[in-house]
């Protein structure tokens, strides 16, 4: 989404309320990191298998 290079040297440059702001970027959109780490919805919770 960013398209954050974490090659080239430049976070080094950056601050880490830089980076934190995109983190947080990251859980607020809809994005695979949200989708992955946020806990499910009551309703969207599976049955336990056995």
């Amino acid at each position: 989404m960013y398209g954050i290079d974490a090659e080239s040297g430049i976070l080094a440059d950056r601050t880490w309320r830089w980076l934190k702001v995109r983190i947080e970027g990251l859980f607020a959109a809809d994005t695979r990191l949200y989708r992955r780490f946020r806990p499910p919805a009551k309703d969207e919770q599976q049955p336990e298998q056995y």
